[in-house]
């Protein structure tokens, strides 16, 4: 096994101890913008951007096969992980749930996107983050998520 699928599987551990823990709150958006490349896995060379508000998330693919596509997902989780990780979260209208772990300390992004029988462990690097404001980095509690609306088809 390559050092950098050990590395996903430590921090895939990690995050879903993490997750356990504070499994009673969600977390706003950890930042306003970010903009990445995958580097590893089935989505290698291509480049995303995704732009947050604390109940939705919209995507644009700008490289890759989803090159000039975008969505806005609302079914969307957040969560600090401590040590500048966040876990961002969201299920697609199409069936697909993608899963990142953004590490803004060393630039790097490691994901899972998954649906039915198909699993995906994708890594890459972070070309751009714009942070989000002080006030948007609160906890509230889950029942007070609004969690409508999917991805347009």
């Amino acid at each position: 096994m390559k050092q950098n699928q050990l590395n996903l599987i430590k921090n895939a551990i990690a995050t879903l101890t993490l997750l356990t823990a504070a499994s009673s709150y969600a977390a706003d958006a950890p930042f306003q913008q970010i903009t990445y490349s995958w580097t590893e896995g089935a989505l290698a060379g291509s480049q995303y951007q995704l732009i947050l508000s604390d109940q939705s998330l919209h995507w644009h693919g700008l490289k890759g096969a989803e090159q000039g596509l975008s969505g806005t997902e609302n079914q969307v989780e957040y969560r600090d992980l401590g040590n500048d990780r966040q876990l961002v979260s969201w299920l697609e209208n199409g069936g697909y749930t993608v899963t990142l772990v953004v590490n803004s300390h060393n630039h790097q992004i490691d994901g899972v996107l998954s649906k039915e029988k198909e699993h995906h462990v994708i890594s890459g690097k972070i070309e751009s983050l714009t942070p989000a404001s002080a006030s948007q980095k609160t906890q509230r509690p889950l029942a007070q998520r609004q969690q409508t609306g999917r991805r347009p088809s």
